[in-house]
């Protein structure tokens, strides 16, 4: 069923976007550290 793949993909990106957020909001600073 295209339904249910559809809904899953959609809760897994939503977990990978929740994860990534702040996995970026600590490498952030860090690179910052580095750049300068």
């Amino acid at each position: 069923m295209p339904g249910l793949r559809l809904m899953a993909g959609g809760l897994a990106h939503g977990m990978v976007g929740l994860s990534i957020t702040p996995a970026i909001a600590t490498i952030q600073p860090r690179l910052r550290l580095i750049s300068t």
